[in-house]
């Protein structure tokens, strides 16, 4: 309708709807999100191990100065587990070690997450992942640690900036898990 309004139009009111019609489609996908981020928590840092979250050793340097903070609070520790109660840490009965190192390096690359630490005497795997609508980078920090049992993953995934992400990190540590999985079956 409005376009066929357009040619009755001063020019500059033209361009000015054509300008607005062309946004159109952005502005509500980023108000769908905004409405869709009621559902969830205002958190931005979500882990499978409360106690003992694990450790970042290098997105400190490579965080900017206004990034979130890398300290989780006891308030966001109670919000993650009343919203996401499924999120333990992955235990891998069977398998050593090393091996799990191996397939959590590998599912990590395969989910495109782009690796910059990787240290196997400490078990410790960093990496980072850019959304694809908005280009937010989150950080991964996968640890691996066993015992005569098998060996054991915990994951922890924190937003750079944002108070809240929409359930993005949840879902992010969720798919490894499934992918995890899947790469032993």
């Amino acid at each position: 309708v409005l376009f066929l309004m357009l040619p009755r139009m001063a020019p500059w009111r033209a361009a000015v709807r054509r300008r607005a019609l062309l946004t159109l489609p952005g502005t509500l996908a980023l108000f769908s999100l905004t409405l869709g981020g009621a559902d969830y928590p205002r958190i931005h840092d979500i882990t499978t191990d409360t106690a003992d979250p694990p450790r970042f050793v290098k997105a400190p340097e490579l965080r900017g100065e206004a990034a979130n903070p890398l300290t989780l609070t006891d308030e966001e520790i109670i919000l993650q587990k009343a919203a996401y109660p499924d999120l333990q840490t992955l235990r891998t009965a069977g398998m050593t070690i090393d091996d799990a190192y191996s397939r959590a390096l590998q599912v990590a690359l395969m989910l495109g997450w782009e690796v910059y630490h990787q240290d196997r005497a400490a078990g410790v795997i960093e990496a980072v992942d850019t959304t694809r609508l908005m280009a937010f980078k989150d950080d991964i920090v996968i640890r691996v640690r066993g015992n005569a049992q098998g060996a054991y993953l915990d994951l922890r995934s924190v937003s750079r900036v944002g108070q809240g992400d929409i359930g993005a990190n949840a879902t992010r540590i969720r798919n490894f898990i499934e992918a995890f999985k899947a790469e032993g079956e």
